[in-house]
């Protein structure tokens, strides 16, 4: 049995950062395992049981950064519980103490990594049973601990060049670079520091999500056409990287990952 469940961000200041919150429950004697794609933003995950993450162990939960390959998510009990909060791509830095690309695997557990640490929010999340609960919990939590303040006017302008090629990875994106007043050296120091990834990581990471959820939510797709509307140059290229970030071809991609079907057509 699999139960999915999504909520919108409720309090208005932690909009510029949380895109959103799902809550996904399944029921299984033989699923233990499921893969995390990369996906243009980081998460924070709460589970109801012990699960390892690409090998590591973690008791309730961790923080995720961006990633540019497939993660999995591995467990043991047969009733699974999962409530993710879903952070814009440089929507994790206002809340933690440093650069998001200095969280190391060893610290995505621990309190020390939020600007207002609360030991006790794993558990706390562990025993809010219904979504809204869970929803508030984490939006206090995440409001006490965030710091705008941390964002500046040139991470303003960084955030309004990840948010245009999220959206239209296909499309040239050096005007917007250009507002962006630093070296290269700098830039790409300050791009890394806010988003966890470097730039060129960042638009194959949006190429490879535009494509996959088109690929997942068109009957009949046509593999060329969803590679050029991507911004890759070819088919080759398109399915070439498309493999290496899905460990599937775009042709066996659908059949094999039929849970990212279901939350494609419920949310991109």
């Amino acid at each position: 049995m699999l139960q999915l469940q999504e909520a919108s961000v409720i309090d208005t200041s932690l909009k510029p950062y949380v895109k959103g919150y799902g809550l996904l429950r399944l029921s299984s004697t033989v699923i233990r395992e499921k893969e995390i794609l990369p996906w243009p933003g980081s998460f924070l995950l709460f589970a109801s049981q012990a699960f390892e993450l690409d090998g590591q162990a973690y008791p309730f939960g961790c923080v995720r950064q961006m990633h540019d390959a497939a993660s999995r998510l591995r467990w043991k009990g047969d009733e699974l519980e999962v409530f993710t909060v879903r952070f814009a791509p440089y929507g994790l830095r206002p809340f933690l103490v440093g650069p998001v690309d200095r969280l190391r695997q060893r610290d995505m557990e621990t309190a020390s990594v939020w600007n207002v640490p609360l030991p006790s929010i794993y558990e706390d999340m562990l025993a809010a049973t219904a979504l809204n609960s869970k929803v508030k919990l984490v939006e206090d939590f995440l409001v006490s601990t965030l710091d705008p303040k941390s964002i500046d006017s040139t991470d303003d302008s960084i955030m309004q060049l990840a948010d245009a090629i999220r959206r239209e990875p296909s499309e040239p994106f050096g005007p917007l670079r250009e507002r962006v007043h630093l070296s290269n050296r700098q830039f790409a120091r300050r791009f890394k520091a806010l988003i966890g990834v470097n730039l060129r990581t960042y638009v194959r990471i949006c190429r490879f999500a535009h494509a996959k959820t088109s690929l997942l939510l068109s009957p009949t797709p046509s593999l060329t056409q969803l590679g050029y509307e991507a911004g890759y140059f070819d088919q080759a290229h398109f399915s070439r990287d498309f493999s290496a970030l899905a460990e599937r071809s775009p042709k066996l991609f659908p059949s094999h990952y039929p849970l990212h079907r279901l939350i494609s057509e419920r949310h991109d």
